[in-house]
């Protein structure tokens, strides 16, 4: 039994605008994993920092505050690392959605 050849193989351009129409439907307005892994980046990079200011500093109060600065930043660097985590799983999903389809073919 023959398959039916008609059937074009898409350019790699093609694939890639077919990934990227699919990935802005699944997330919408929410960021890629990569921008969010940046967005991670800057905040530890920003902890980095405060935690060279708290060695430094003497004033209890301003140690207090940065203290709980840092906390704060934690917290944050938790929750976009944990997006990023769910955001690249959800791209890998499409991207396998798309090569399944494309074997179907």
């Amino acid at each position: 039994m023959r398959h039916d050849q008609s059937h074009q193989q898409n350019t790699p351009g093609q694939d890639a605008d077919e990934f990227e129409s699919a990935i802005e439907e699944a997330l919408g307005e929410e960021p890629r994993a990569a921008e969010l892994r940046r967005m991670r980046d800057a905040l530890l990079e920003r902890r980095r920092l405060l935690l060279l200011d708290l060695k430094t500093v003497e004033d209890e109060a301003a140690r207090e505050k940065l203290k709980r600065e840092l906390a704060k930043l934690q917290q944050h660097i938790k929750v976009l690392s944990e997006e990023a985590d769910i955001t690249n799983f959800v791209e890998d999903a499409v991207r396998v959605g798309i090569e399944m389809r494309k074997l179907e073919n």
